[in-house]
Order: structure tokens, then sequence, then C-alpha cells
């Protein structure tokens, strides 16, 4: 018997092909293939009913790098008015938008502490209230070693330095707008880069809006560190934005009351009247009847100086009393108004 025939013969292609079958090894092949042939057959026509139906278009997401509007108290006293007020405004106009406040302190740490201003925050639907941690605010940022490393018992400005620290990185993590607690929303602004001239050839942190990991925020953040002097008023606000723009776009060459684009930086500088119509020195004229808040209807927002207001006697306002903070607060904070004042 040959080796061919003892193969068979033993089954080791059992089933199919043995000496005793009259299937030769030509009818196995054409079996196959019909097999073959039928299965490729039943499966086109099978992908053919079943297949699912293209989804349809969803509609285009917003812009993520854009997403939030921020606010930030780096102290843990109550909240005054007029921090209500202005992230009521941002709730308001910016509604589509979630408005996210920073605090050091919240009601949850301290449940016996009962603050109306928070309470009304909370019933805003896109307000959200977030505990600020400065070490994971700043972690992996250039501003990181630096908070570890500085004493602030020795720091003369603590809290507003702190809060350009915070601002710069938050806006860095996050993107979005950032937005001082003295700022009232008037109407919504265009989603991208920009800050605002304070006046001419200087630049303020009041307002800023960045994308997330901007370039041009890593590089206000290695300015800070690079160039610290927290004993110098305003050297980490407006005096760096100023310094560090003043590098990249020449800002110190632009007109302070018109927009001007720096393209090489992809970033805008707005003019003066888009938040600070009434500049610092002229602070006291919120609290007078002299003006009337459609002065500030064909700009973006207000910025009260209240950090001036502080230093120069702590004038308060109160409901019906006619000045043009409480008529800033009953046209852009109704709930504001009509709760707190």
């Amino acid at each position: 018997m040959s080796d061919r025939s003892k193969l068979l013969e033993t089954g080791i292609f059992p089933g199919v092909i043995r000496k005793s079958s009259c299937i030769t090894v030509r009818n196995v092949i054409g079996v196959c293939l019909s097999i073959y042939i039928t299965y490729v057959l039943i499966q086109v026509e099978t992908q053919s009913d079943t297949s699912p139906k293209q989804p349809s278009p969803k509609p285009a997401k917003r812009n993520e790098n854009y997403s939030y509007i921020i606010f930030v108290q780096t102290t843990d006293s109550g909240l005054p008015s007029l921090v209500v007020c202005a992230i009521e405004s941002a709730a308001i106009i910016y509604k589509r938008r979630k408005v996210r406040f920073y605090m050091k302190g919240t009601n949850d740490e301290n449940p016996k502490r009962s603050d109306p201003g928070l309470e009304l925050l909370k019933t805003i639907s896109n307000v959200e209230i977030l505990k600020l941690d400065p070490e994971s605010v700043l972690e992996n940022t250039p501003l990181e070693k630096w908070y570890k490393n500085t004493d602030p018992t020795k720091e003369r400005y603590w809290t507003h330095v702190q809060s350009d620290a915070f601002r710069y990185a938050l806006l860095w993590q996050n993107g979005g707008m950032y937005m001082d607690t003295d700022v009232i929303s008037i109407k919504a602004l265009p989603e991208g880069n920009f800050l605002g001239f304070q006046s001419s050839g200087t630049l303020n942190g009041a307002v800023l809006s960045f994308s997330t990991r901007s370039s041009l925020l890593y590089a206000c953040m290695t300015d800070f560190v690079q160039n610290y002097q927290g004993s110098v008023w305003g050297h980490q606000g407006p005096g760096l934005l100023t310094r560090v723009f003043q590098r990249l776009c020449n800002v110190s060459m632009m007109d302070s009351e018109t927009d001007h684009k720096c393209t090489s930086q992809n970033i805008t500088f707005m003019k003066r009247s888009a938040f600070y119509h009434i500049p610092y020195p002229e602070w006291k004229r919120f609290y007078s009847t002299s003006d009337n808040p459609s002065v500030f209807q064909d700009f973006y927002a207000v910025h009260v100086w209240n950090q001036m207001n502080q230093w120069n006697g702590k004038k308060t306002i109160k409901a019906q009393d006619e000045t043009l903070l409480e008529k800033l607060f009953k046209e852009y904070c109704p709930q504001t108004h009509s709760k707190l004042l």
C-alpha cells in the first residue's frame, strides 16, 4: 500500500476523504466552494437588510476653549452685595455658559455660617460655587513653586497678588473669561483672546479671556515668577500684563480709545471704554446721582473700582438712593437689588 493510501485509510482527514468513500478530491473542492459562495451571499443580504441607518448629524458643540466665566474670592469673609451683583449679572448675560465662583470659604465648611448672598447665588442655575484650593489651582504651572516658597506674613498685598496668580492659572487650565468681583456685565462679549486698556499704554486684568493652555497665559505666569515684586501695587496685575504684551505686541504704540488686534499673537486689546469707561480716579461717580446707566449701554461691562472705595471711606449704597451704582444693580442684577440692598 502506498503512503498516500495509508493516510487516507487511517483517516487523517476523517469524514472527508476515505479510501472506501466514493467522494473524490474534486468533489470535495466543489462542495467547499459552493458552501463558501452561499455563506458570502447570506452575509451580503443580512448586512444590506440590517445595517444601521446613519445617525443624524449632531449640533455643533460650543467652543470648549471658552466655556466658563470665572470669578475668584481670595478672602474667607462674607459676600458683599457688589460681589453677588457681579456674578448674577454675568449669569444673566451669559445664560448658556457656566459661571464658576471659586471661594476660599463656603457654608459647607462652616455649616453655622449663613450668608444671604451665597444662598442667592445657589438659586441661579448656571452658577457653580467651588472651593478655591490654591495647591490644585496652581499645580503644574510656573506659579506652583512660587506659591509654596512664599511667606504670606511677609507680603504687603497678599490677597491681591494671590488673585492675580489664580486668575492666570484658572484661565490656563480651564479656558474662558475671568472677571473681577466688582465688574458688572452689561452685554455679551464675543469668544476669543482679549483684555482691555485701562488707560493709554496700560492694560488691566479685571476682564480677561483666553483659550485653554494659552501660550500667552503661560508667558504671563512665567513673568509673574521671574519679575515678582509683591510689595509693589499692581506689579503682578496691570503691570505684568502691560510688560508681557509690550514685548509681544508693542501696546504702547496703540491708541487706547480704539480696539486693536495683535495678529501675531491672536489677541485683541479692547478700547478703554469697553470695561473702564469711568477711570479709577473718578470712582466716586458710582456713588453719585449725576450719572445714568444708559451711558454704559454700548459697552460690555463696568469696572466699579471697589478697591478705591475700600481705601477711601467705604461708601455704601441703599435701595432707591438713586446713585449710579444702585441703578446699575436695579437694571443688571435685579435679585441682588431686591434681596440684598
